[in-house]
């Protein structure tokens, strides 16, 4: 959050969409640690490839 300069209203917000895009889901291992920790689904990493693959053909 801090890294990016978003606050923690623009976080949650980010956080919804990449959630309700099916691109990452909140880890269910740990369900009372004090900081949720969010993991990625086989579907974002399908697009993080697919965005590095359309970044190339840009440079």
């Amino acid at each position: 959050m801090y890294k990016c300069n978003l606050n923690s209203k623009q976080m949650d917000h980010y956080l919804n969409f990449l959630e309700n895009q099916r691109l990452i889901e909140m880890d269910k291992r740990e369900p009372y640690a004090k900081r949720p920790l969010y993991i990625t689904t086989g579907l974002g990493q399908k697009y993080i490839r697919a965005y590095k693959q359309i970044e190339k053909l840009f440079k």
